[in-house]
C-alpha cells in the first residue's frame, strides 16, 4: 500500500491581508490566493494517484 505522504494533507498556509488594504495589497493577495489554490489542487491529484495506484494493487 502506498503511503499518503504528511506534505500533501498539511494545511494550506493561508495569505494574510495587509493593512492599509491597497489596490496593490489586493493584486498580490489576489496572486497568493492563485497560488495557495494551485496547491491545493496538485496536492488533489498526487492523493488521487496514489488511490488509483491502490486500487490496481
Amino acid at each position: 500500500m502506498v503511503p499518503i505522504s504528511a506534505d500533501l494533507t498539511a494545511d494550506t498556509p493561508i495569505p494574510r491581508m495587509v493593512v492599509p488594504f491597497t489596490w496593490q495589497a489586493s493584486l498580490e493577495l489576489n496572486a497568493q490566493l492563485y497560488t495557495a489554490l494551485g496547491q491545493c489542487n496538485l496536492d488533489k491529484a498526487a492523493i488521487r494517484e496514489i488511490e488509483e495506484a491502490r486500487k490496481i494493487n
